[in-house]
């Protein structure tokens, strides 16, 4: 059976001992920078070394993320990071953005580089196209179900990653705009601010769609019950997300995993032991969750993803209140589960005594009445959950406190007259040798013995290390004191420990300073700009062509066939779905075996290199921030968007485009803040509560009032818009203008007729 990885992740020091302890074989982490988890704990420079150093000491591979979009005034400083991981030993880095991708993996072609979730990876064509740009491991969509993943790997044989365990997003990650839109914090720089754990009022022509608040809210992903399946899939990494989790919580979940697992291989190789220390599934209700799925992974759908109650942990239930004590301040309890002095309650405070019968326990179980020291008020009825359990998180915290040690073996050479030698080596070749400059002598009284040099060596005390062989040579009749023996020990271990932190060290070959020159884009008369508009019914389309359009791009394949055989002389574009995943194939194929010389707007990666298309603009959903992302693109004979999030959110600059001609700006759109499997109309099967989609007819309200909409994709994948546009006004549009720009477009979504014609008055 194939070896199989339990990737855990660690946002600090604690975290990534856990992790370890806990039986991981990989460990993800951030640095200080570039990483999409900007608010996680994360590890400066000298800390990595160390983390670094540590964990290959202890077997464990490392991956730092670096899974950002890279801005032009960035890339120096990025390629200086990366030159940095390379050479500190890391053994690999996870990436969303292409250009740096393409860039890397030229610079440093033996840095493997894994393709982060934020790629949208979810067909074996996008998993195809990284290879080809240097990539060696893809991780998955979360939206990927197992069979869908067996299919991908079957046809690409490239190396997989997928989430097994932790939170969910709802959006497809990397295709989120929602938190940058809304707030000017990017999830595409690893600062989301989470608007999807808000809560919303959705309705269904004014009627109210959820009795439940959490529209977006998602469960977690808990796939300890189908691991076997995932294994059978070809899924070569199994990734627990947490990186801004405790590291008991790490602790408990990578455990649980690392159990599994073991179950797994034992069945199919069952001379392999397995650690001691698992928690079951029923156990890690205990640590944070906001109620488990199995995910789309394993092929739960709908309503079973979400959790439209709540958006945090709430813990357990564990006791019902029947009446509160004013005088005394003490709740009287019914406990529906057991209750422990130190455990933590949604009430806000810690359990200092158990009353039970006015006499004080440790503890009291589910069935028992009891009474608890509060100083707030509950109504009888209302129900406590039980939000930290002592008794565990103590289980966790004594089996954290466990020291995971390396087996050595070690050679001893003590001869009379001659150098005493010590060489320890940990059975991966690293090897560290002392010879005490001191020559060993005959022993005038009592000499030293075999059994006593044995002892000494193998007190490794707090070191990493113990001896599990060892080798003595050594003469009859010679004496070394015990002092020498320590300073053998201790040196010899030194330079093992410094040796093992050498054997991954590596040089940059070809290190240079980014620095090239930028382009001077000259000035472009309006003669030469040329405008486009996405739109998304007919009428818009017949507004737009009385006016000097380019091109129009067409959201819908039905519009699309109307017409492109209605107008075959007007410059008509497919606007392909925003994400297509494997399942979604057979239906694009069909689609575009139909349609010879198609011209398309996409932002799927399978797609980018296909010879099928007469013309291809590559949209904002595939997040190209900096000009080499464009300038990738554009050798491959596709034209590029601007994403709005340098427009309207995040900034930046293109010094290095090589063609301005390739590159469209949207000035006016409602940008897509999240794609998503999830339809809020569909039931815990997946099935639609209606006989025709209503998406069209459904309205989310945020508590601050402001209003989105919904739109159907491939699938019944979902699409939220804001309700109103973001745009830029003539002015700042001949601002573009004097930096180089000349192509624009103007996305529409519901306009009417005359709003069409109004809105392209003001650019045209």
């Amino acid at each position: 059976m194939k070896k199989i990885e339990l990737l855990a992740p660690a946002g600090d020091e604690e975290a990534l001992k856990a992790a370890i302890m806990a039986g991981a074989n990989a460990v993800y982490m951030g640095g200080s920078r570039f990483g999409a988890r900007a608010f996680a704990g994360n590890f400066e420079d000298d800390k990595l070394i160390d983390a670094v150093d540590y964990a290959h000491q202890m077997g464990v591979k490392i991956y730092i993320t670096a899974n950002t979009i890279i801005k032009d005034e960035e890339i120096g400083d990025f390629l200086n990071y990366i030159d940095f991981l390379y050479e500190i030993g890391v053994d690999a880095v996870i990436l969303q953005d292409l250009g740096m991708i393409d860039i890397i993996s030229k610079r440093i072609p033996d840095l493997e580089l894994h393709a982060s979730t934020q790629m949208t990876a979810s067909t074996a064509q996008d998993v195809l196209f990284l290879k080809e740009l240097g990539v060696s491991r893809v991780v998955l969509s979360r939206e990927l179900s197992y069979d869908e993943i067996s299919a991908i790997k079957a046809e690409t044989k490239v190396e997989v990653e997928a989430f097994v365990h932790g939170a969910l997003c709802v959006s497809y990650s990397g295709k989120c705009l929602f938190s940058s839109m809304n707030g000017m914090r990017s999830g595409n720089r690893g600062m989301c601010a989470q608007p999807c754990r808000e809560p919303y009022k959705a309705t269904v022509e004014n009627k109210p769609l959820l009795d439940k608040e959490y529209v977006f809210s998602t469960k977690d992903l808990n796939t300890l019950d189908i691991l076997e399946d995932l294994i059978d899939a070809g899924i070569d990494s199994l990734k627990i997300e947490g990186r801004m989790k405790r590291s008991e919580y790490v602790f408990a979940v990578t455990s649980a995993y690392r159990q599994a697992i073991d179950n797994v291989i034992m069945k199919h190789e069952p001379s392999i032991s397995s650690l001691d220390m698992n928690y079951s599934a029923v156990e890690l209700d205990k640590v944070f969750n906001r109620d488990f799925t199995k995910g789309y992974i394993g092929q739960d759908k709908g309503s079973k993803i979400m959790n439209h109650k709540f958006q945090k942990y709430v813990g357990k239930p564990v006791a019902k209140v029947i009446e509160y004590d004013r005088k005394s301040k003490r709740l009287m309890l019914e406990l529906l589960d057991t209750l422990t002095k130190g455990d933590g309650l949604n009430t806000g405070e810690f359990v200092g005594r158990i009353l039970k019968k006015d006499t004080i326990v440790k503890s009291a179980d589910k069935g028992e009445i009891v009474a608890i020291d509060s100083i707030k008020k509950f109504e009888p009825g209302f129900i406590v959950y039980k939000t930290f359990d002592k008794i565990f998180m103590d289980d966790i915290s004594s089996r954290m406190s466990r020291v995971k040690k390396i087996p050595i073996k070690a050679f001893v050479e003590i001869r009379n007259n001659k150098y005493p030698t010590l060489i320890l080596n940990d059975y991966k070749g690293n090897t560290g040798e002392y010879k005490l400059e001191e020559y060993t002598t005959t022993a005038l009284n009592k000499p030293t013995t075999r059994e006593s040099i044995i002892d000494q060596i193998q007190k490794m005390g707090d070191t990493p290390f113990f001896v599990d062989s060892i080798e003595v040579s050594v003469d009859e009749n010679i004496f070394i004191p015990i002092k020498t023996l320590n300073l053998l020990r201790r040196e010899a271990v030194s330079l093992l420990i410094e040796s093992q932190s050498n054997s991954s060290k590596r040089v940059v070959e070809s290190k240079s300073e980014f620095n090239p020159a930028k382009i001077n884009h000259s000035k472009k008369s309006k003669k030469e700009l040329k405008w486009s508009v996405l739109i998304h019914k007919q009428e818009q389309f017949e507004a737009a062509i009385k006016f000097n359009v380019d091109r129009v791009y067409v959201h819908g394949y039905k519009l699309y066939r109307l017409l492109s055989k209605k107008y075959p002389n007007k410059n008509i574009y497919y606007a392909l779905p925003p994400v297509i995943k494997q399942s979604d194939i057979s239906i694009i194929d069909k689609m575009l075996k139909s349609n010879s010389n198609i011209k398309v707007l996409h932002s799927s990666l399978g797609y980018i290199e296909l010879q099928i298309f007469e013309n291809v603009v590559l949209d904002y959903p595939l997040n190209l921030l900096n000009s080499f992302s464009h300038n990738l693109m554009h050798k491959k004979s596709c034209e590029t968007t601007i994403t709005p999030e340098m427009i309207f959110s995040i900034g930046g600059s293109l010094d290095y485009i090589d063609d301005m001609q390739m590159v469209e700006m949207p000035v006016y759109l409602y940008p897509k803040l999240m794609i998503t499997e999830y339809c809020p109309h569909k039931n815990d099967a997946g099935v639609c509560k209606y006989k025709k989609c209503m998406l069209e007819h459904t309205q989310i309200t945020s508590k601050q009032s402001e209003e989105y909409v919904l739109k159907k994709s491939i699938n019944c994948k979902t699409i939220l818009y804001p309700s109103k546009p973001k745009h830029i006004n003539i002015n700042a549009v001949n601002n573009f203008i004097d930096k180089g720009f000349s192509k624009f477009r103007v996305e529409l979504l519901n306009e009417s007729y005359d709003e069409t014609i109004n809105i392209l008055e003001s650019y045209l």
